[in-house]
């Protein structure tokens, strides 16, 4: 599968969790009927109601590192950042789903950025 720019199949993005109480997607969506506004933990039956379509990406990487992630992604729902209408990806404090993605992969994992070559404008403090 192409995901590239040009894929226009999916439209959403979250994290899958999978705990002693279930399966989880943590996302952030503004959804009224849901009364959902922002960062939350969505069981994984209710999310796929919507969709007659899903995908199911794995990042290559150690089990700490996914523990990281999760962590981080539990924290921002608990701390209820809304959802960011605007799509300004220069504020945290409001996040759209794949900017949320983003900033948890590149700011726990450091993909993007590494201590030696960021520079203080371009790191995001999502703690």
């Amino acid at each position: 599968m192409n995901a590239s720019k040009n894929e226009k199949l999916f439209s959403h993005v979250g994290i899958f969790v999978q705990e002693a109480q279930g399966d989880y997607i943590i996302h952030a969506i503004e959804d009224k009927m849901k009364l959902f506004d922002g960062v939350t933990k969505e069981p994984l039956e209710e999310f796929l109601e919507d969709g007659d379509l899903f995908g199911v990406y794995r990042l290559k990487i150690d089990s700490k590192a996914i523990d990281q992630l999760v962590s981080q992604a539990l924290l921002l729902a608990k701390k209820q950042i809304r959802y960011d209408n605007d799509y300004d990806h220069t504020d945290p404090s409001r996040l759209y789903c794949t900017e949320f993605i983003y900033l948890l992969v590149n700011d726990i994992l450091c993909l993007l950025y590494t201590s030696d070559a960021a520079d203080e404008e371009d790191s995001v403090d999502l703690g």
